[in-house]
């Protein structure tokens, strides 16, 4: 019996819609320069990118040395204290809080809701099924709140991040956390995700069924919950047919 659902977030429940990340990032970044510079930064832009990606690149080590990702939060306020040494630590934090919260402004914007997604998401919950979400994220807030715009965090008992949970998928641990809080076995939940690595091998690892989000919405033609030859149980083109899934899942 499927009792919960655990959703991925990143070309799952939402979707890339104009730009790649490579060509938003210096978008995002410029927005977040423009904080810093009515805060009083008079650096030319060339020279605070180069600082800001050098100390990127300095977590981005870290993450991967120790498997896990370091919320954003810390890196900017290690920047606005490099760029702003005489401040107060309250001023540089508030600063550093305004800096992430612009950036990540403009990188959620580019992405839009899986256009099934809350049709998808009021059928599973008018069927009983708990759901949540596990997200591979850097800013936990920016992740709630980006939900929160979409009018689909009401959806949710609860919005794991792994900035948030200190650990990142396919660690057993983050899925571990979302079975606790939906008070679910592993037999009785099945996670909904676009990567077959973080996402369906590690679900299929802790005894979850799994469901590969692999593109667009399906052809006419083509029957739901495709069987495929991977760590994934199903696989669909869109959110509208794991509801269907979960009855065929229940009903046998």
């Amino acid at each position: 019996m499927i009792r919960a659902a655990i959703f991925d977030y990143g070309d799952t429940l939402v979707r890339r819609s104009r730009a790649p990340d490579g060509k938003k990032r210096p978008e995002a970044i410029l927005a977040s320069y423009g904080v810093l510079c009515r805060a009083g930064l008079e650096l030319p832009f060339d020279e605070f990118a180069a600082i800001d990606g050098a100390i990127f690149r300095k977590f981005a080590q870290t993450e991967a040395a120790e498997d896990r990702d370091i919320p954003d939060i810390v890196r900017y306020r290690e920047l606005v204290g490099m760029l702003f040494p005489a401040r107060s630590e309250a001023w540089r934090r508030r600063v550093a809080g305004q800096a992430n919260r612009a950036f990540w402004k403009v990188v959620v914007g580019n992405f839009v809701p899986d256009e099934n997604a809350g049709r998808s998401l009021k059928e599973l919950k008018s069927m009983g099924v708990r759901m949540a979400v596990l997200s591979n994220h850097h800013n936990h807030r920016a992740l709630v709140e980006h939900l929160r715009s979409l009018d689909l965090d009401r959806y949710f008992l609860r919005i794991f991040s792994s900035a948030q949970l200190g650990v990142r998928k396919p660690d057993p641990r983050a899925f571990g956390e979302c079975l606790s809080a939906l008070k679910v076995s592993s037999e009785e939940a099945i996670f909904i995700g676009d990567s077959l690595e973080k996402d369906m091998a590690g679900a299929k690892a802790c005894g979850m069924k799994t469901i590969l989000v692999e593109g667009e919405s399906p052809r006419r033609d083509d029957p739901p919950g495709r069987p495929v030859a991977s760590p994934a149980d199903f696989t669909v083109r869109g959110l509208s047919e794991v509801p269907p899934i979960v009855r065929l899942l229940n009903a046998a």
